[in-house]
């Protein structure tokens, strides 16, 4: 039910997204208000992903979940410079994105064969 009220909220307060442009560019607020709230909901994982890992600390698992939290914490990283990047807040280079993702990708992979290795 809590994850219902964080989503209504996200939904409701993405509407200010739609106030920042002009009437005439309607395909840049749909890629706004996409990017506002996979943004929030990254942040919402990233939360998590750091929570799971305090919490499996000590067990034989957090060496993959560490992999896992660090893969979700620098992909939301990379989605709030992305969107600051189109908010015309900063600039970032054109390669930033793709390096993000091949770290995500990285320590995905990682946190992936270390939980198989583990679990085998």
């Amino acid at each position: 039910m809590k994850f219902l009220k964080v989503i209504a909220i996200t939904l409701v307060t993405a509407t200010a997204a739609f106030c920042q442009q002009p009437l005439d560019s309607h395909g840049e607020n749909f890629v706004i208000v996409v990017d506002t709230l996979s943004l929030l909901m990254l942040l919402l994982t990233a939360y998590f992903a750091y929570e799971l890992y305090k919490m499996m600390r000590g067990g034989q698992l957090a060496k993959s979940w560490g992999f896992i939290s660090v893969a979700i914490i620098t992909f939301a990283f990379g989605k709030l410079a992305e969107v600051g990047w189109k908010g015309e807040f900063w600039v970032i280079p054109d390669w930033f994105s793709n390096v993000i993702n091949l770290f995500v990708a990285i320590f995905l992979a990682l946190g992936v064969f270390s939980q198989r290795k583990t679990l085998a």
